[in-house]
């Protein structure tokens, strides 16, 4: 389990993550540290897993993109005998 710093605000600015990737001694001695809390803040942990993030999800978004689109060319070729991508240069025509 990995464990991320949270900067925590105590008027209206949303909390922001400001460290990932942390083992629970790394987060808890940052956060001990005088100098991660002030007049009106201060940062905490939390745990997390590191595959469910925004990058992660982009990222197999994108994965799962590339796929269904080999997918559509292989199709249109069966199909019509040709790629629907227009290309020039595409690998599959």
């Amino acid at each position: 389990m990995k464990y991320k710093i949270i900067r925590m605000y105590q008027d209206d600015r949303e909390n922001k993550v400001i460290k990932r990737g942390l083992t629970l001694k790394q987060a808890q001695t940052h956060c001990q540290d005088p100098a991660t809390s002030g007049d009106g803040w201060f940062d905490g942990y939390d745990k997390y897993d590191p595959e469910i993030t925004i990058k992660g999800l982009e990222n197999a978004l994108g994965d799962a993109l590339d796929k269904l689109a080999q997918r559509d060319k292989e199709l249109a070729i069966k199909v019509f005998g040709v790629c629907n991508c227009n290309r020039t240069n595409c690998e599959i025509c």
